[in-house]
């Protein structure tokens, strides 16, 4: 089994997207969201730019975000980055997740592996699994079999 991910902290946008947790989630042009590199910014009307929280007011026109709308200057406005969609995954129940085409499965040390198949059956080694079409472990021949009657299997996964 391959060892489950613990996500980094994140940001989750309104349409499931997501951007690191420094960043705040701005709309694009094309309905869906971007990153805009800092905390608490300010989303610009332009869809493509965004403003630090620190100048808060965006001056599409000039390209400036400004302390004030009436400010003459300002600093340079921030380009979006694209937010990543995330691939569909199973959360175990550690909190860990493993992709949608896998099944969480226990480990010897508490946690939890990902088997590389869908609706695997985890056995009690708690170190392999078997995938649905050999549901059967036999642990002590190191096989997955169709039923525990079967002489010959596959090798554990």
């Amino acid at each position: 089994k391959e060892e489950s991910v613990t996500p980094a902290p994140e940001t989750t946008c309104p349409d499931g997207s997501s951007c690191s947790a420094t960043s705040t989630c701005c709309p694009t042009a094309t309905g869906g969201y971007g990153c805009c590199p800092t905390v608490d910014a300010t989303c610009c009307s332009d869809h493509e730019h965004c403003c630090p929280k620190e100048y808060p007011v965006c001056d599409v026109s000039q390209g400036l975000c400004k302390k004030a709308s009436t400010d003459m200057f300002g600093i340079t406005m921030l380009t979006k980055e694209e937010s990543v969609t995330p691939a569909p995954e199973t959360t175990c129940p550690d909190g860990s997740s493993c992709s949608a085409t896998s099944t969480c499965c226990p480990t010897a040390t508490g946690g939890y592996g990902c088997c590389p198949t869908v609706d695997a059956t985890c056995c009690s080694d708690h170190e392999h699994c078997c995938p649905k079409e050999y549901p059967v472990c036999d642990v002590s021949q190191g096989l997955c079999k169709k039923a525990s009657t079967d002489m010959f299997g596959i090798t554990m996964l």
